[in-house]
């Protein structure tokens, strides 16, 4: 297949540039597949924000918190936004914090009962020039902050995602490869076409508020709301690159729902490129492809948790 090709012939001195166009970029020599660093580049001034929403997220909270401490170079600032959770989500936040020597601001969004005003709400406090957003159940790997300011203090990208290992599937490694083989895989044959992925992503403060007003706010929570960032960047001109060494852990409790839900959970692809009159027939076979896999995937993740249990 002609894509396979192409695949294999991207060059190491090309950058990601638009959406996911590949345009020669030679004066320049890459040291991250999101974008061309100088060969003399030191670490980037550009302070980093991360902010994590979330909602009765006690059971992972403190291994978010652990890996965002354990950085080579630490974030300038970490905002968990709590919307109004019931369980010891905050508590054990601050301890996590606190054990691990890390500042975070807890922010309480307590307006809305849904995931996007509660994003908002980070995205707004957040003071970074860049911004990460993460989920409660996102592990970075060390080398993650670190990575964020080589990509934005070298490259014109607006926003970037990475790839992610399911740490609650067994073979974390692997399917940390075979993500990052799909997403290298979808960066090429969709063209200009376009993702972001919000448990391993970020943007410039500036094109947040460039797209604040725009991005949808999906009430009856129909979307994706990763892609949806993703659309607004694009029709402001903005460009989103994609990072394979942003590297980051998740878990895939998704596939932990019943067949029905997970299928409805996936169609939300389809649900959000249809509310902006959009084809993007990659996204959509991924969706497709997700709901294939989904018997495989789902006694997967319970076979690992019923192992993690006897460990």
């Amino acid at each position: 297949m002609h894509w396979i090709a192409r695949l294999s012939t991207v060059r190491p001195d090309w950058r990601i540039s638009g959406i996911f166009g590949f345009v020669p970029h030679r004066r320049r020599r890459a040291l991250s597949d999101a974008g061309c660093v100088p060969e003399n580049s030191q670490p980037s001034p550009l302070r980093v924000s991360v902010v994590i929403p979330a909602f009765n997220e006690q059971e992972t909270i403190g291994r978010c918190i652990d890996a965002l401490s354990a950085q080579s170079v630490p974030a300038f600032e970490v905002l968990v936004v709590d919307n109004m959770s019931t369980d010891h989500t905050v508590a054990r936040a601050r301890s996590a914090a606190a054990a691990a020597g890390l500042p975070v601001r807890i922010v309480a969004q307590t307006d809305e009962q849904r995931l996007i005003p509660t994003r908002n709400r980070g995205l707004d406090e957040a003071r970074g020039e860049v911004i990460a957003r993460i989920d409660a159940d996102t592990i970075v790997n060390a080398g993650w902050v670190h990575e964020l300011t080589r990509i934005f203090e070298s490259t014109t990208v607006a926003a970037t995602s990475g790839p992610v290992g399911y740490y609650d599937l067994p073979l974390t490694a692997v399917n940390r490869w075979i993500d990052n083989f799909a997403r290298r895989v979808l960066t090429v044959v969709s063209g200009r076409d376009l993702f972001l992925f919000g448990c391993n992503m970020a943007l410039r403060r500036s094109a947040w508020e460039s797209i604040r007003s725009s991005a949808c706010r999906d009430t009856d929570d129909l979307f994706h709301e990763d892609i949806d960032l993703a659309i607004h960047l694009r029709q402001h001109g903005l460009s989103i690159g994609y990072a394979p060494r942003l590297g980051a852990t998740v878990s895939a409790r998704s596939t932990g729902r019943t067949s029905t839900e997970f299928a409805d959970y996936t169609r939300r692809f389809e649900r959000t490129l249809d509310a902006h009159d959009m084809i993007r027939r990659p996204i959509r076979v991924a969706g497709a492809l997700l709901r294939l896999a989904y018997p495989a995937l789902h006694r997967a993740h319970r076979y690992e948790k019923r192992r993690a249990l006897r460990t």
